[in-house]
């Protein structure tokens, strides 16, 4: 198996190698190490790294909760068919964010609550956010979270929480819109 980093849109957002500009001696050198890494993998031979290594042993060793998993330096999860890390370093705030969605069911309206962990990086900027299939399972992730990184922040920021207030302030009107209509 094979674990890939965390790309948040900053770092895809980083101009590529030979886009409408000269190779230097650097980047010809990194496109040469990567066309080995490919031809490796296209054999079935992947060059091991102690780093790789130590994530891997990682990700065996984590407590697992639903989809995700929470190691001893890296929180864990899977996204499509492939699994991703999120080293603790990076992580700056953590909390939970819940969406309620309005659903139509056979006796009437109601909402379905989407649990949601929220990563932000040390800068403030979001990294990650993880869908989690039950409310309990996202509460035991979140305390073993908060158990492992007591230097992390695990509450939302104020701007955010403004920001929630006033979209929950326009879903509300919406709902007694559509209320009235019907």
């Amino acid at each position: 198996m094979k674990l890939y980093p965390t790309i948040t849109e900053a770092d895809q957002k980083k101009p590529k190698t030979g886009e409408g500009r000269e190779l230097s001696a650097a980047d010809a050198e990194a496109a040469e190490d990567k066309s080995a890494v490919k031809a490796a993998e296209a054999v079935g031979v992947m060059p091991e790294d102690e780093a790789a290594l130590s994530f891997l042993q990682d990700y065996e060793n984590a407590v697992k909760i639903a989809s995700v998993r929470i190691g001893e330096k890296a929180f864990y999860y899977r996204k499509n068919l492939r699994h991703y890390y999120l080293p603790y370093s990076r992580i700056g705030r953590v909390f939970r964010r819940i969406y309620a969605v309005p659903v139509k069911m056979c006796c009437g309206y109601g909402d379905i609550n989407l649990e949601r962990m929220v990563f932000l990086g040390k800068d403030g900027k979001q990294l990650l956010e993880v869908e989690l299939p039950s409310k309990g399972e996202a509460e035991s992730a979140f305390e073993k979270l908060k158990a492992r990184l007591p230097e992390v922040d695990f509450t939302v920021p104020k701007s955010l929480q403004k920001q929630r207030a006033r979209e929950l302030d326009e879903l509300k009107k919406q709902r007694r819109a559509s209320v009235i209509r019907h």
